[in-house]
């Protein structure tokens, strides 16, 4: 077993360093969720090893490192049910999001509406990640009955790895929960989906009431070049002015008809339509209201009539010690990678000068105060 995902956990703050000692003897690291609280009041003042059933852990042979967008609700992390964690298959960084939800949540009760806002959440995470992605958990009740998994399905791709490996076979996914209905899932990414070889439930005597849902997926140790369409961000996320828009569109209209009258009538159509698209995307963007960054990301539609060699997954973020410099929100975007190192850097710099001034410090950096 490579990874492990575990729902309804209950590590304390006092058992987490015992937790990761029991399992580094395995050979496994952890990412662990926020700490539950203590199940029951104790006289010791670390608390008790025993919590409230309701955390979330990844485990892996491979290194592990968590991560907390600032974006997300901080009250959906302090719930201690939702977990993003970043396994490191060789090159390839792997997005695993952990999710446990309130058990005997009907629709319309405040449960439900927590359970759906924990699952929002971990929707708005996956929406914004490249390269291999999983969304698992014990959700108590059945996937469909949440929108934000329905979304992910319809319009990001996702797939439920065991009823795709129960349709190449022809058969029924098997229960997970008591031997009669379906409640721990694993939702897959498209960029995941392809090295998926097969799921199966297996039972365990610890477990009487739930069974373990096992998955054989494939991934390669390198970062692989695949090809993919590359599409630019939606123009919907900016402010446009439309009526100035539409006001000064008549203008460059009659140029616009020439250019593309010439490529027809030489036959080209994908370069009419790529000189059509562009000249539609400057003009809306030159007309934006809340465009203060590059407008590449912006453009690029119709451009292409193939798909581009890219790698499957970018570099992941590195997530460094815990007194390093994060930034709020996970991308794995090279500026914003640059800027985490060379701010690190700076910061070690900073602490470096301030022990040489105290007259603290290695023999080696107060040798190096001149080059500080």
């Amino acid at each position: 077993m490579d990874l492990a995902a575990f729902s309804e956990t209950s590590h304390t703050q006092r058992a987490v360093p015992t937790l990761r000692r029991e399992f580094r003897a395995i050979g496994h690291r952890l990412a662990l969720g926020r700490p539950v609280d203590d199940k029951f009041p104790v006289r010791h003042s670390a608390g008790s090893f025993r919590g409230k059933s309701s955390g979330v852990v990844v485990s892996s042979v491979f290194p592990v490192y968590s991560f907390e967008d600032k974006r997300i609700s901080p009250c959906v992390w302090a719930s201690s049910r939702l977990l993003h964690a970043v396994v490191q298959c060789g090159h390839l960084p792997v997005h695993v999001i952990v999710a446990y939800l309130h058990p005997c949540a009907y629709p319309g009760s405040d449960k439900h509406d927590i359970n759906t806002r924990i699952l929002a959440a971990a929707a708005s995470i996956l929406e914004g990640l490249h390269g291999p992605s999983l969304l698992v958990g014990d959700w108590n009740v059945p996937a469909d009955s949440f929108e934000p998994v329905r979304v992910l399905r319809e319009q990001f791709g996702f797939q439920d790895v065991a009823q795709l490996c129960a349709d190449r076979v022809g058969a029924v996914p098997e229960p997970t929960c008591k031997g009669a209905t379906r409640h721990s899932f694993l939702f897959a990414s498209p960029d995941t989906i392809r090295y998926v070889r097969a799921s199966w439930v297996g039972a365990h005597f610890d477990l009487d009431s739930h069974a373990v849902l096992f998955a054989d997926i494939c991934l390669p140790a390198g970062n692989p070049v695949v090809m993919k369409w590359v599409s630019p961000a939606p123009l919907d996320q900016l402010e446009i002015d439309l009526e100035m828009s539409n006001a000064t569109a008549v203008e460059s209209s009659e140029d616009l008809l020439l250019k593309v009258t010439d490529h027809v009538e030489d036959g080209d159509l994908d370069k009419a339509i790529a000189v059509w698209s562009n000249h539609v995307e400057e003009h809306l963007l030159s007309h934006s209201q809340s465009l203060q960054l590059s407008v590449r990301k912006y453009k690029g539609r119709c451009q292409r009539v193939a798909p581009r060699s890219v790698k499957l997954a970018p570099p992941r973020l590195k997530a460094g010690r815990p007194s390093d410099f994060t930034p709020e929100v996970y991308s794995s975007a090279l500026r914003v990678r640059q800027w985490t190192k060379q701010v690190r850097r700076l910061k070690c710099y900073v602490q470096a000068t301030v022990a040489i001034e105290e007259g603290r410090g290695r023999p080696g950096l107060k040798g190096n105060q001149g080059q500080l």
